[in-house]
């Protein structure tokens, strides 16, 4: 089931609860690239009229975003896609004295 071509409806009868599946959503439009970094999202009330949910869900599903980094929000201006952040492993523990002689 559909609410725009291309989209796909939250199942209002799972256990998943609605918020969650909206973050999922959400989540998978930001990886496709259909928002880029530095890109606002639709707002809370565009969301709530497309997926047909209450803003609290809305808030709690950016919230859950902004909370993994991949949105961040602008008091006043709105809520936009994160830059993807550099991921580097932990490759050695060094004391300070030891990463100061090594530099």
């Amino acid at each position: 089931m559909t609410n725009e071509p291309g989209r796909v409806a939250l199942a209002r009868d799972s256990v998943i609860p609605l918020y969650y599946q909206l973050k999922e959503l959400l989540r998978e439009r930001i990886e496709a690239g259909e928002w880029e970094p530095g890109n606002q999202i639709p707002t809370e009330e565009e969301l709530c009229e497309r997926y047909k949910v209450s803003r609290i869900t809305v808030r709690e599903a950016i919230q859950g975003l902004v909370s993994e980094g991949l949105l961040y929000r602008q008091q006043g201006r709105g809520t936009f896609v994160a830059k993807a952040k550099i991921q580097q492993g932990l490759q050695r523990l060094t004391s300070f004295t030891e990463d100061m002689q090594l530099r």
